[in-house]
């Protein structure tokens, strides 16, 4: 299943699954769901999975542009928070080898960010600072309708 509290994001993953894998799922609360081996597989097979072992697939992470930047819009869409005050964009993670995958990802697109930690709570940031962070909405954005609204104000883009 897929969790979120966005529910455009979990109508879109909704349709997504029913128009790729022919599945129909079901809502709970702020969770999309739905029981099939093979697309659990699949997911699995492209990095899915839980907080310290999620990783991008080599499919992912050799594809195109459009490709690459759909990933990182989904992941920023799901992890990230944009910091107002600092103008930047920050995901904060338990799993410091996905987070230089991520990093690794947008330095591909000519995005480049900074891990920091380790916190003392075991956790690491990977921050988009605010003259990168344009760069990230052009490229990359936001599906996600208020983090779209609010890169729009701060950064002034499309």
């Amino acid at each position: 299943g897929y969790s979120n509290t966005c529910k455009f994001l979990l109508d879109d993953f909704a349709k997504d699954i029913r128009s790729i894998f022919g599945i129909k799922s079901r809502y709970r609360e702020n969770e999309v769901v739905f029981k099939s081996k093979r697309v659990y597989d699949y997911i699995n097979s492209l990095g899915g999975g839980s907080t310290y072992e999620w990783f991008i697939s080599p499919i992912i992470q050799n594809s195109n542009r459009r490709i690459k930047s759909s990933w990182l819009q989904a992941f920023f869409d799901d992890e990230s928070t944009i910091d107002t005050a600092s103008k930047r964009i920050r995901v904060k993670s338990m799993n410091f080898g996905g987070l230089k995958e991520v990093k690794l990802l947008l330095e591909s697109l000519g995005i480049f960010p900074t891990i920091t930690g380790q916190n003392i709570d075991r956790s690491w940031y990977l921050t988009i600072n605010k003259k990168e962070a344009p760069k990230f909405i052009e490229i990359v954005g936001f599906n996600h309708p208020s983090k779209r609204e609010k890169a729009y104000l701060l950064f002034n883009s499309k």
